[in-house]
């Protein structure tokens, strides 16, 4: 009887060993595919947008507030003043719109902004630099708020030079040139809209 027991605990004792030698090796192949496909993930370029959802809104409030504060102190009429928010709001979202899931921009939509009026991006960009850039356009833009103070222009240009330092040394120069352009490509279709508008 003990015989039987060693020679059964022996044939276990084997068994799990031979179990034991695949189930290792499967292990090793899934780890060994896993660091593979990490590796090729690592430097396939990417190009993909950034998520818009991801930044902070308050350089967004802080250009709004601005905008309101031009209104108050520079006695804009209501019906100036409306447009000039009119014009603010679709600047920032156009700034915005291609880093939006499931995104639609205005284009098309609002009658006299033509589709195709913004390029769709298709390059990695900072959302903050592009609307900082845009708006501050926007807000020298005589068709849009004529005759800006020396004191909102200043306020202007301190803004939009706070929020580009901060990103300087957190963002590539290359993705900062790019928002830039980005920016100014967004202001210059808004300008021209705006001109269109018969106001």
């Amino acid at each position: 009887y003990a015989n039987k027991l060693r020679n059964l605990h022996r044939q276990n004792h084997t068994m799990k060993n031979t179990l034991r030698l695949p189930a290792a090796f499967l292990l090793g192949c899934l780890l060994l595919l896993n660091s593979c496909k990490k590796e090729m993930t690592d430097i396939t370029p990417k190009h993909e947008l950034s998520d818009a959802s991801t930044y902070d809104a308050k350089n967004a409030i802080d250009w709004v507030n601005l905008f309101r504060k031009i209104v108050t102190t520079q006695n804009i009429n209501p019906p100036r003043a409306a447009r000039v928010y009119a014009y603010t709001g679709i600047t920032l979202y156009e700034s915005v719109v291609d880093g939006i899931n499931n995104n639609k921009s205005l284009q098309g939509q609002l009658k006299g902004f033509n589709l195709s009026s913004i390029p769709v991006n298709t390059d990695s960009i900072d959302y903050d630099i592009v609307l900082n850039e845009a708006l501050m356009l926007i807000a020298q833009c005589d068709t849009i708020i004529p005759s800006l103070t020396a004191g909102n222009r200043d306020s202007v240009n301190a803004i939009h030079d706070r929020i580009l330092s901060a990103k300087s040394g957190l963002v590539v120069d290359s993705i900062i040139t790019k928002s830039k352009a980005r920016g100014m490509l967004v202001a210059n279709a808004i300008k021209q809209y705006a001109a269109s508008d018969n106001f």
